[in-house]
């Protein structure tokens, strides 16, 4: 008689088990898309001198996003015009995903870090994460402010 009470009760728990893990996907390794060019930004002057991506000066941090955390890597592309520096690019890149946590990422507009004398460039980058499971969602995001002058905040 127990057994067959039981029975249903497993069932369900692994019913529940098994629905838990729908609608929760995984971002894979790589890259968030391709690099996102800000030259369009830059005055006309500038970006008439601007280098490629590849002549540039480069940057790169890494940092852990969702719960439980990927790794996730910032790089941007930066060149110095006399005393200003300025944003070329910037890329996202997945380099260990987490089970069950989406990352997205998307960026501001350039503004400048620095002074009216010497141009910092800065742009925010916003890196999102969600996992969601049959009865409960979480999520949040990492701003993070890139600059010419190589610092992150």
């Amino acid at each position: 008689m127990t057994r067959m009470r039981l029975a249903p009760l497993l069932s369900i728990i692994a019913l529940c088990a098994i629905v838990s893990g729908c609608g929760s996907t995984t971002t894979s390794t790589g890259s968030l898309g391709g690099p996102v060019d800000l030259r369009q930004h830059l005055p006309v002057d500038v970006a008439e001198r601007s280098p490629s991506d590849a002549q540039a000066q480069h940057y790169q941090t890494e940092l852990p996003v969702g719960k439980p955390p990927a790794t996730v890597r910032l790089r941007w592309n930066v060149f110095e015009d006399g005393p200003d520096a300025y944003l070329l690019s910037y890329s996202v890149e997945v380099l260990e995903s987490s089970p069950g946590v989406e990352i997205a990422a998307g960026g501001g507009h350039p503004i400048n870090g620095g002074s009216t004398d010497a141009v910092v460039e800065a742009v925010p980058v916003t890196i999102s994460w969600f996992r969601r499971s049959f009865l409960s969602s979480q999520g949040g995001s990492v701003v993070i402010e890139i600059a010419a002058d190589g610092t992150w905040q």
